[in-house]
């Protein structure tokens, strides 16, 4: 039975507090201007498409860490089409129309994300790739 305010605020103090260990990422940017890494582009409707079929196959599709190996040291919470220019807690501008994934990472990672050495998230779709202009249409998720 707590007795008076000082030990309410102590007993509050003792409480552990854990990280929900999530983030919000940019999984993609639409228009020729936000090229990728690869110096490709998505139209703001291949963006939306692409969006919507990741969500659809999303029970398809595997976690990995750097292209290289699945882990099920974190997982995708969702995935949505940013619908208003926003700025984020941290400082990033966010465009409407940028695809945003939620994430939930493992203790492991999550200070791995932390101390910087996690950066961003890269979409591993299939998809067709104009040549000249770089421009990424007809992308799947499926796995077909």
């Amino acid at each position: 039975m707590i007795r008076n305010f000082k030990e309410l605020i102590l007993k509050s103090a003792k409480q552990e507090t854990e990280e929900e260990r999530i983030s919000v990422e940019v999984a993609y940017v639409p228009g020729e201007q936000e090229r990728d890494a690869h110096g490709q582009w998505m139209s703001s409707q291949t963006v939306q498409a692409a969006c919507e079929d990741f969500n659809n196959n999303l029970s398809n599709i595997s976690p990995n860490l750097y292209h290289i190996s699945n882990t099920n040291k974190f997982e995708i919470l969702k995935s949505w089409i940013n619908e208003i220019d926003m700025v984020s807690p941290t400082g990033q501008e966010v465009k409407e129309g940028t695809w945003l994934v939620k994430l939930r990472y493992s203790p492991e990672l999550w200070e791995m994300k932390k101390a910087g050495k996690l950066q961003g998230v890269s979409i591993g779709c299939r998809g067709v790739v104009d040549q000249q202009t770089g421009e990424i249409s007809q992308v799947s998720f499926s796995p077909d």
